[in-house]
């Protein structure tokens, strides 16, 4: 029945010989599930070589697409890359500011940060300068 289904598929939507191959080697050992994973890797592959790195974004209150395009923009000029937004989330437990992730660098701007260092500091006895965010 997944073969006839997938035939049907590729009639429709015809692909590339290695991809429909590719596609009926999931199938014939049972591994269609993994096509999506498969499909994030290849698109990460293809992003890395081209430049690009996705960013998650997670802030107090939401996001517009401005918003959103800015901090793409600044990004980009912090890494030298071409950085899209891939997920924006909101958190109100941050109180303010953001947390971005740009590969395994993490730019934590938050109001809820800022206030734990500033704890911190005091507690030790230093200090308190203020901090730039993004």
């Amino acid at each position: 029945v997944k073969e006839t289904l997938l035939d049907a598929l590729l009639a429709e939507q015809p692909l590339t010989p290695i991809a429909s191959n590719f596609l009926r080697v999931l199938l014939e050992r049972n591994r269609l599930h993994l096509l999506p994973r498969v499909a994030d890797r290849f698109i990460e592959l293809v992003n890395k070589n081209k430049g690009i790195m996705s960013a998650k974004i997670v802030t107090a209150t939401p996001l517009d697409r401005d918003g959103i395009g800015r901090i793409e923009k600044r990004l980009g000029k912090i890494t030298g890359k071409t950085v899209i937004a891939g997920a924006v989330e909101t958190d109100e437990n941050l109180l303010g500011g953001m947390v971005v992730s740009v590969g395994n660098t993490v730019y934590d701007g938050s109001v809820r940060t800022q206030l734990e260092e500033m704890k911190r500091r005091l507690m030790e006895g230093q200090a308190v300068v203020q901090t730039v965010g993004i």
